[in-house]
């Protein structure tokens, strides 16, 4: 029973293309003889032909599988991932601002397009998303700890009050669509 659900659960990433599964699944078609990471962009198999394995090597040498050309499951992310921790941690270390892609990128030592690529690709959500969080999150704990509003949104980098309402509207108004549709089903 409980490895159905965890099935269901395994191809319910690869139907969502859940890049926060990379590394802890792979999967491979029967018909191809190829394995593949949960996000690989492929057609979809059909999921009478697919077989789950907790790790690359032992989907390929055990089972005769060869690695995707396109996702490349064997490549371990190790690298790139301190990279993007060290990015990670750089955001949350600047109390006032947001760094810019090009300040990041110089941090980690690649390239900037790169960078946003796979930041986005391991993190799901983009480098600005997420610098705008930590502002946000930064926001509401100057705001619990009783500071005035426009103190604390001059604190974190905010250049005017209109910038801080004009992203909320918008953030609201994206969670009432989302909350709406939700409803709806």
């Amino acid at each position: 029973m409980n490895s159905a659900l965890d099935s269901l659960q395994e191809w319910q990433a690869i139907l969502n293309r859940d890049s926060q599964s990379d590394g802890k699944i792979f999967y491979s078609v029967h018909s191809t003889k190829i394995y593949c990471r949960p996000s690989c962009p492929s057609r979809k198999p059909n999921r009478n032909q697919v077989t789950f394995f907790q790790s690359a090597q032992e989907a390929a040498e055990s089972q005769g599988f060869r690695p995707c050309k396109r996702c490349q499951p064997q490549k371990i992310l190790a690298p790139t991932l301190d990279k993007v921790l060290t990015a990670y941690r750089y955001i949350e270390a600047q109390s006032d601002r947001i760094p810019t892609l090009t300040e990041l990128s110089t941090q980690v030592a690649l390239t900037p397009t790169y960078f946003q690529r796979v930041f986005k690709q391991i993190i799901s959500v983009t480098l600005f998303e997420y610098a705008n969080a930590q502002r946000i999150k930064r926001l509401k704990q100057h705001l619990h700890q009783g500071a005035e509003i426009t103190d604390g949104l001059y604190a974190v980098g905010y250049g005017s009050s209109s910038r801080l309402y004009k992203k909320s509207t918008r953030t609201t108004r994206n969670e009432s669509c989302y909350i709406q549709t939700t409803r709806e089903r």
